[in-house]
């Protein structure tokens, strides 16, 4: 994150909502639309736009939904590596957030189950060939987001 303090009304959601501005702008900037191009398609002023590709304005999921239409994705395209968190308190956002912190450092001294045996390997191997090619995409986008 910047030296710039988030803003008081969205700390618990800030964490998602600024990548996820980024992501959406990495996204409509690839397919080489400009921020009015997404605007005038989406019928809202382009400083809406700005704000959400910021951070600053949450994206509700319709507007999720429209912006994926007009940049011909699927939905999870946007989510994949988003942090999965939520913050207890602002001192616990603020904690985690200001200074930064590399990622990985403060997950590793969480506690998690432990590692997965061979066994459970070989369990959700054999769940896995009953998954559909979509399911398994979703599930790969999704252990991609808990990677990060």
């Amino acid at each position: 994150m910047s030296g710039a303090r988030p803003r008081a009304t969205n700390w618990r959601t800030r964490h998602i909502d600024l990548p996820l501005g980024r992501r959406l702008q990495q996204l409509r900037s690839e397919r080489g639309l400009s921020r009015a191009d997404l605007a005038r398609a989406l019928r809202v002023s382009q400083p809406s736009i700005q704000h959400i590709e910021e951070g600053d304005n949450r994206v509700s999921a319709a507007q999720l939904w429209q912006i994926c239409g007009v940049l011909g994705i699927e939905a999870n395209v946007v989510f994949e590596a988003l942090p999965n968190r939520i913050w207890r308190d602002r001192a616990e956002f603020e904690a985690f957030a200001d200074p930064p912190i590399p990622a990985g450092v403060r997950e590793e001294a969480a506690a998690f189950e432990p590692a997965p045996t061979a066994r459970d390997v070989l369990k959700l191997a054999k769940a896995a060939r009953r998954l559909s090619s979509e399911q398994i995409g979703l599930l790969i986008a999704a252990a991609r987001g808990l990677r990060g």
